[in-house]
C-alpha cells in the first residue's frame, strides 16, 4: 500500500474519531436539549437576558426566549447526532481498509 495511502486513512480514521466523539459528549452533556439560562432549566414563555459588566440595558441580542433556545438547541442535537453517525461510518470504514490493505499485503 502507498504510503500516501496509509497516511490519509489514518488521518480519515482519527478526523472520524474526533467527529464521533465530540459529538457523542455534546448529546451526552443535554440529551434532552433543555434550553439552560444561568445554569438553570429554562421553562415554556421564560426569557433570559445576558448583561455584561457595565452594561446599562440589554439589547434584543442580549435576551432569547426559551422557544427560540428550545428550537436552536434540538437543531444542534439533530446536527450532533449526524456528526456521531457521520464519523462513526468514516472512522470504521478508515479502520476497516487499513485492515484489508494490510492483509492483501501480507499474502502477496
Amino acid at each position: 500500500m502507498p504510503k500516501a495511502l496509509k497516511v490519509t486513512l489514518r488521518v480519515l480514521a482519527a478526523v472520524g474519531l474526533v467527529a464521533a466523539t465530540f459529538g457523542g459528549l455534546v448529546i451526552l452533556h443535554n440529551p434532552d436539549a433543555v434550553p439552560m439560562c444561568d445554569g438553570r432549566e429554562m421553562h415554556p414563555g421564560q426569557t433570559c437576558v445576558t448583561v455584561r459588566p457595565g452594561q446599562i440595558s440589554a439589547t434584543s441580542d442580549d435576551r432569547w426566549s426559551y422557544e427560540r433556545s428550545k428550537q436552536s438547541m434540538e437543531t444542534s442535537l439533530t446536527i450532533d447526532k449526524f456528526l456521531v453517525g457521520i464519523g462513526g461510518v468514516v472512522f470504521l470504514g478508515a479502520v476497516i481498509t487499513l485492515r484489508v490493505k494490510a492483509s492483501e499485503r501480507g499474502r502477496e
